[in-house]
């Protein structure tokens, strides 16, 4: 008897077959719609987030720049995607922070009225240079978002078509004109957060009231976006305009002109801070003040005044009418120094007193005033700070003076190379403790201690403070043994040159509680070099070299990020960098020579390579190891050689986004 077979079973088989192809297509549509609206989604979140964190970033930018001090910002460049247990993301978008090249900020046609300090003059008719900043995003989904830019307080958004204003511009408010310029050069890539420092340079100055001197005054300055800055201050005088008083006239290679409307009178502040690498150069360019009928005092029949005008005209002298700085080649240089009568006198005596000996000296000390004027001449005798007194008929006039020898060597004692410099005002004064060059073989100070000139020692030195500087020019050498700077909590500062090659295997080292700042100093070392801080580590344009040591070793460990810009860094032996944090050697050469050694390169944030140099001999090894897979490693014009040949970089771990094309080898 026949019967019909079971197939039951097979209907499952297809039903389950059925269903696992449907949530395979569910997954797929999924993955091809749904995911990259989400991530848009975040993309566009973040976008708002970041604007809203470079308006803070402008608020200082401002802020510092009208009221002094410094202030730090939080911008997150990037944005992570969340994980997805079945699907996937694309790379987590980044984004870049950066300044753009130099430009020229110029005020013409204007003339200053009021009574200020006699540097007031200089800001009219003079370019100023200055930078802005510019956030660009780098998504996967939000294709057209906007470059954000900063200029000059003013914060947009551009798009390919259109500019949209963040804040107001802050150049021209009606009658009122600022002006902060900015110094520094900044890059940041990123997927996370990065803080922007910034701080006062210079200013800003009180109030500086501009008339026009015929022709209407006109303002310059750098942009990228003409469109934004027509509408905000608008091509036409008048209150249907941005700025009622002011107009857009004129744009050509990257400058903006803005004229101002005649017969009014205008105040300007200006300042200078400082972004990124950007560093105080001692200028007191718009440290200038108002001076009003209150800041001299009299009570004779007459009054007598320091002739800071006159002063001020001689070279190597900075004046305002309260204070003078005088910059001397060296300790015994004079400069003419007068003193003036209101109204002017005849046959009157004077009398001149100093309040320090021992920084200044006034020459002769009295003598008899012609004409409502009297010359005396002020001698540099060592640095400091002390006050200048003039007396005649009962009246008498004070005047603060800064000298400043120009090598501070110069105003030590004879055989003295460096000093404890108790007040940190990186002067030496009289009285501070110094030392010689024997004494620099072992010198523990609490508090700073500052080299300024040459030292040899042929059994090593061993120098400890808090802070710890070897300036410029000067130079430590020693034979038989080798050279440690050590800080108890503030920063190892090296400008001038650390050397053991005269004798052999005398390594350099550097330990410090705090950070350490080696930019364009110079390390030789017989033996090895061994960097180590706490905090950062800057060596911009330094010089580590050991090629004089037998396969000697090269370590540079910070607990912060550390960046050797333009740095050279070369050694027969291996080489090791570990940052704490991002790693930036731009435009850098590192070579080792000696066969089968190893350039190890380390940090715990993105890693920069543009335009560096890794140079290894044969079988050398090449690496860089970023810690974690959401990091960015930057390459675009690095050269990676093993002998002559072009050779491999081997980073890790899996997942670092590699931007750029190396010029030479390859990254893997």
């Amino acid at each position: 008897m026949s019967r019909w077979g079971d197939e039951r079973a097979v209907t499952v088989q297809i039903g389950a077959v059925l269903l696992l192809a449907i949530l395979f297509a569910a997954l797929a549509l999924y993955q091809v719609n749904v995911v990259p609206a989400q991530n848009g989604a975040i993309e566009s979140e973040h976008n708002q987030q970041v604007h809203d964190e470079l308006q803070d970033l402008r608020n200082a930018i401002r802020n510092v720049g009208t009221s002094g001090g410094s202030e730090s910002v939080s911008v997150t460049l990037g944005t992570r995607y969340p994980t997805r247990t079945f699907l996937t993301n694309p790379t987590d978008p980044t984004g870049t922070l950066r300044t753009s090249e130099t430009g020229a900020v110029g005020i013409d046609n204007a003339e200053f009225d009021g009574r200020y300090t006699t540097t007031a003059d200089e800001l009219l008719g003079e370019d100023f240079e200055t930078r802005t900043l510019s956030y660009e995003p780098s998504y996967n989904e939000y294709r057209d978002a906007p470059t954000t830019r900063l200029e000059h307080g003013f914060a947009f958004n551009e798009f390919s078509d259109a500019s949209v204003a963040l804040t107001d511009q802050p150049v021209i408010d009606d009658e009122r004109i600022t002006i902060v310029l900015v110094e520094g050069s900044l890059s940041m890539s990123s997927r996370g957060a990065t803080t922007v420092d910034t701080r006062i340079l210079s200013g800003p100055t009180d109030p500086i009231t501009l008339e026009d001197d015929g022709a209407n005054i006109t303002i310059t300055v750098p942009t990228a976006s003409p469109r934004a800055w027509n509408e905000s201050i608008g091509t036409e005088f008048g209150p249907a305009s941005g700025a009622e008083h002011a107009r857009v006239t004129g744009y050509a290679d990257g400058q903006l002109t803005v004229e101002l409307e005649g017969d009014t009178e205008y105040e300007l502040r200006m300042a200078r801070i400082a972004v990124g690498d950007g560093r105080d150069d001692g200028s007191d360019e718009f440290d200038i003040n108002r001076v009003t009928a209150d800041d001299t005092d009299s009570s004779g029949a007459y009054d007598v005044r320091w002739d800071t005008d006159r002063i001020n005209d001689e070279e190597r002298v900075s004046c305002t009418d309260e204070s003078c700085t005088f910059t001397a080649a060296n300790a015994g240089d004079t400069i003419p120094a007068s003193v003036e009568t209101v109204p002017a006198v005849d046959d009157a005596a004077v009398e001149y007193a100093v309040g320090n000996n021992e920084i200044a000296g006034l020459v002769p000390g009295r003598g008899t005033i012609q004409d409502g004027v009297h010359e005396t001449a002020l001698e540099a005798r060592s640095n400091g700070t002390t006050t200048l007194f003039a007396s005649s008929g009962g009246a008498g006039d004070a005047l603060d003076v800064t000298v400043a020898v120009e090598s501070a060597e110069a105003s030590l004692p004879d055989g003295s190379v460096a000093y404890h410099d108790r007040n940190d005002d990186g002067v030496y004064n009289d009285g501070e403790p110094t030392y010689t060059e024997a004494d620099l073989e072992s010198v523990d100070v609490s508090g700073s201690l500052i080299v300024v000139g040459d030292a040899f020692s042929a059994n090593g030195m061993d120098l400890t403070a808090e802070r710890l500087t070897v300036e410029e020019g000067a130079t430590l050498e020693t034979r038989y043994g080798g050279i440690q700077l050590t800080t108890n909590s503030g920063e190892v500062a090296v400008a001038g040159t650390l050397d053991t090659t005269a004798g052999s295997g005398q390594s350099v080292t550097l330990d410090a509680a705090g950070g350490t700042d080696l930019s364009g100093g110079t390390i030789r070392s017989s033996g090895g070099i061994d960097m180590g801080a706490s905090g950062s580590i800057t060596a911009d344009d330094a010089t580590l070299d050991a090629t004089d040591a037998s396969y000697g070793s090269i370590t540079v460990s910070g607990d912060d990020s550390v960046g050797l810009r333009r740095a050279v860094v070369q050694t027969e032996g291996t080489i090791t960098i570990t940052a704490g944090a991002s790693f930036d050697a731009t435009a850098s050469d590192f070579e080792s020579t000696g066969i089968g050694q190893e350039i190890a390169l380390e940090s715990s944030d993105d890693m920069t390579l543009d335009r560096s140099t890794i140079d290894v001999g044969p079988f050398g090894t090449m690496t860089g190891d970023l810690n974690r897979g959401s990091n960015t490693l930057f390459v675009d014009g690095a050269e990676f050689r093993r002998g002559d040949d072009p050779g491999p970089f081997d980073f890790s771990p899996n997942g670092v986004d590699v931007r750029g094309t190396p010029a030479v080898g390859w990254t893997w």
